[in-house]
């Protein structure tokens, strides 16, 4: 392959260009490299970028499901949220701030690593969110298991201290219920 420079002095300034490793494609080169390389830049078609796509758009089915579960547990019993800003935020803004913070938030997170998708990095941490997402779905079926036994019981004598308890007409926010130690 003959590489071609418009600015023939241009190539003295430059390291030595390697050939592409087996396997790899041009269309997954950046467009700067791909303009030094003397391919045609062209929008990356990756097998790395379709990856981490799907797994950006599983992230945000599951914390869907995550969303609409938590709102559904809120508006019945209860429910026992270990994140105190995830609590906060419940017990100042209701439901309507907990769908707010939650959206915002993963949002960003998915905005984040949709632009550096090309970068392994990206990847990585798309895989690292995709089994917390999926270990926090075994979660709330282990959690949906538990709340059928002491359902009854709940309100009365909240089991741990980050319980929220649902809103009512007297107080239309959740109520983060903590003991007095």
């Amino acid at each position: 392959m003959t590489i071609r420079a418009r600015n023939p002095r241009a190539l003295h300034a430059l390291p030595p260009v390697r050939p592409l490793p087996r396997g790899r494609r041009a269309a997954c080169l950046t467009t700067t490299d791909a303009t030094l390389l003397g391919h045609k830049p062209r929008t990356c078609t990756c097998r790395r970028s379709v990856r981490v796509i799907v797994l950006l758009a599983s992230i945000l089915l599951f914390n869907l499901a995550d969303l609409s579960l938590t709102v559904t547990n809120l508006r019945g019993i209860g429910l026992a949220e270990a994140n105190p800003v995830a609590r906060a935020v419940m017990r100042l803004g209701g439901v309507e701030g907990l769908i707010v913070f939650k959206v915002a938030l993963v949002l960003l997170g998915l905005g984040i690593l949709y632009r550096l998708r090309r970068d392994v990095r990206a990847e990585v941490c798309s895989w690292v969110m995709m089994a917390i997402m999926a270990a926090l779905m075994v979660q709330w079926r282990v959690y949906g298991r538990e709340m059928v036994s002491v359902a009854p019981s709940i309100l009365d004598n909240p089991p741990v201290e980050t319980w929220v308890a649902p809103p009512t007409p007297q107080r239309p926010f959740p109520l983060a219920l903590e003991r007095d130690s």
